[in-house]
């Protein structure tokens, strides 16, 4: 797209010694601000609110709607538009199997269409996401059957976890609940030097432990309880906990709770959305 809303195509050669193609004006686009695509088309706003497409052939068509739109955006056989009352509308083989308005949101100033899910931003500054939700990519739990998040739903604040003073970072995000915040206890176990082991027994999932200074956990699924032994003390103790061992965003989650039977100072800002864990040894020898 050039300066003066004009659109230009060319071919690049998959071969390295091939020359570009020469660049050519596509017509019937003319006072273009933005383009984008999707698997079968190139994708135009006009700067009167227009959306035109251009197929295969190089042909430019006009998409026919009763709304002005302000932004659009496009991924594999969908695109979203944006309009100038901040409502948004979906066509193509969009994420939820929906054409149309996207209801259930409205004030939205910004839109991002995922492979998967979609994204919009609302003024007030909230995230609102829907499609596919299987790692949470629409940004909270799922809300149907196979990880689905057919309504809008607002995504969460993320959750900030810091151990010894420092910001953990990880693929698995933790996730808060309504009852405790889930942590990528394999994650976390590696970072603090813990050691976190799935049990199986005859090829099914039996129980977990968590090793850690001298002291092992034991936890069996779906219990919202766990059995902690030290090498330095006789018997076992009980403690409960909110919930069971989960799985979010792909990872094998665990109520942070748990990580206080191993000695470590867990605390929980809900306000801040701010998780931290400190080993107290380390913390007292300045370490």
């Amino acid at each position: 797209m050039k300066k003066d809303g004009s659109v230009w195509t060319w071919n690049e050669p998959e071969e390295p010694d091939k020359v570009l193609s020469k660049p050519t004006k596509i017509k019937g686009l003319t006072n273009i601000s933005s383009i984008t695509r999707t698997d079968t088309s190139l994708l135009a706003l006009d700067k009167n609110g227009k959306v035109w497409g251009v197929d295969e052939t190089g042909k430019a068509f006009a998409i026919h709607y009763d709304f002005k739109v302000k932004k659009m955006d496009g991924n594999t056989q969908y695109m979203l538009l944006l309009t100038t009352s901040g409502e948004v509308y979906s066509y193509g083989r969009s994420v939820n199997g929906k054409e149309g308005k996207v209801n259930h949101l409205s004030g939205i100033t910004d839109i991002s269409a995922g492979y998967y899910h979609s994204l919009a931003l609302s003024s007030d500054g909230t995230v609102w996401g829907w499609g596919s939700d299987k790692y949470e990519e629409a940004g909270a739990p799922a809300t149907s059957s196979g990880g689905m998040v057919y309504k809008p739903v607002q995504a969460k604040i993320g959750t900030d976890v810091y151990l010894n003073g420092e910001l953990f970072q990880s693929m698995y995000a933790a996730v808060e609940t309504p009852k405790t915040v889930q942590l990528p206890i394999k994650a976390i176990a590696t970072a603090l030097g813990a050691k976190f082991e799935i049990h199986l027994v005859e090829g099914s999932l039996n129980h977990y432990t968590l090793n850690y200074d001298n002291r092992t956990i034991t936890i069996l699924p779906n219990e919202t309880q766990y059995v902690i032994t030290s090498a330095d003390s006789s018997g076992e103790r009980v403690v409960q906990i909110p919930e069971p061992i989960n799985n979010y965003s792909g990872a094998t989650t665990m109520p942070f709770e748990v990580l206080r039977g191993l000695g470590l100072n867990v605390s929980w800002d809900s306000e801040k959305a701010m998780l931290t864990i400190d080993d107290a040894d380390k913390k007292d020898s300045g370490s």
